[in-house]
């Protein structure tokens, strides 16, 4: 894509009036230098678009401070913390954060879009369709869903390999839908268990986090890698009976072994087997029924499975459940899938 310095900064300065992304017709009010920078494309949802342009700017500023990224995120109303509905609060907000002037944290926000649009000029994150180029892609997953402590926790084991040369960073995204209607205490703990080290997390929305993971070394083209990863909620915080696996790009394999414990079985689970996402919450027929062991465990393998589609399973039990993270993957749109708790390798 090709891109014009001050026509990109005029669009970001524009977006920034009012609500900014969080205005309910956003995308649809993205100039092109914006829209084509990101990947948002027709018909995507305002919190998808909103997750693009957070990728995005988070990419492009990654060499700079903490503030750089701040600044722009706040005055575009990209972080849950800043979403007030002008844009003189959400300045307001930065400057408490940065402990200054509201005079100054505006320069800030100003010098920060000036820095987004010199270098997106000179290194654009996207590749030919506009979308953030990922330069490598998930081939398998192994996943432990564990239900029987005293909050949820998935283990999951990721597989990948490289399609581009100098990978030394990759991100992982997770959806968490809120497990209670009106439920304030909304988190996502990760912790990496062996293969990289979190550099950084972001939370564009409020049901989406991103981590940045650093890997131990350099990657070219053809290599292959394995990280595992650790998510649970803070104790009490109730989550979504479900838990599945959405690829953003078709992935070889994904094994599932759950444990829901003796005296917690649930009296109902079904298998989530390449459904649309949108059904994952709607009762399925009893010809996907299954039945846990003695001991409350179940196995399930997936195979071939297809870009946006989900895998998995959900459960009825008659009551709410504390918390359960979706699992996820690293991400890039070409490479990756969503966990629910949604997983995106």
């Amino acid at each position: 894509m090709h891109v014009d310095p001050p026509a990109l900064l005029a669009e970001l300065r524009s977006l920034r009036k009012g609500r900014a992304t969080r205005h309910p017709s956003f995308p649809a009010r993205l100039g092109p230098q914006v829209r084509d920078l990101c990947g948002v494309l027709d018909g995507d949802s305002g919190p998808a678009a909103r997750l693009k342009m957070a990728e995005t700017l988070q990419a492009l500023l990654d060499s700079e401070t903490h503030d750089a990224w701040v600044s722009a995120a706040a005055a575009l109303a990209l972080l849950p913390e800043a979403d007030q509905r002008d844009l003189a609060a959400r300045e307001r907000w930065l400057a408490g954060q940065l402990h200054c002037h509201e005079r100054t944290a505006r320069r800030r926000v100003d010098h920060a879009f000036q820095v987004l649009a010199q270098k997106a000029a000179v290194s654009p994150p996207g590749g030919p369709d506009g979308q953030l180029v990922e330069r490598w892609q998930v081939t398998a997953i192994r996943a432990l869903l564990r239900l029987d402590g005293p909050t949820p926790e998935i283990t999951e084991y990721r597989s990948i390999v490289m399609t581009g040369d100098s990978v030394d960073e990759i991100f992982c995204r997770f959806t968490l839908p809120r497990g209670a209607p009106g439920a304030h205490d909304h988190d996502l703990n990760l912790e990496l268990l062996y293969g990289g080290k979190v550099r950084a997390r972001s939370q564009p929305h409020p049901e989406h986090f991103v981590y940045f993971i650093q890997l131990p070394r350099c990657f070219e083209a053809g290599a292959t890698h394995e990280y595992a990863i650790r998510l649970t909620l803070p104790p009490g915080q109730p989550m979504a009976p479900h838990y599945v696996m959405q690829p953003l790009v078709p992935i070889r394999s994904f094994d599932l072994n759950v444990r829901f414990g003796p005296s917690t079985n649930p009296p109902t689970v079904w298998r989530v087997d390449g459904v649309p996402p949108r059904m994952v919450d709607v009762e399925p027929d009893e010809a996907n029924l299954l039945q846990v062991d003695r001991f409350g465990e179940l196995h399930l393998r997936f195979r071939n499975l297809r870009q946006g589609y989900a895998y998995g399973l959900t459960w009825s039990d008659g009551q709410a459940r504390p918390g359960h993270p979706t699992a996820g993957q690293p991400a890039s749109e070409a490479s990756s899938a969503t966990t629910r708790a949604t997983t995106e390798p």
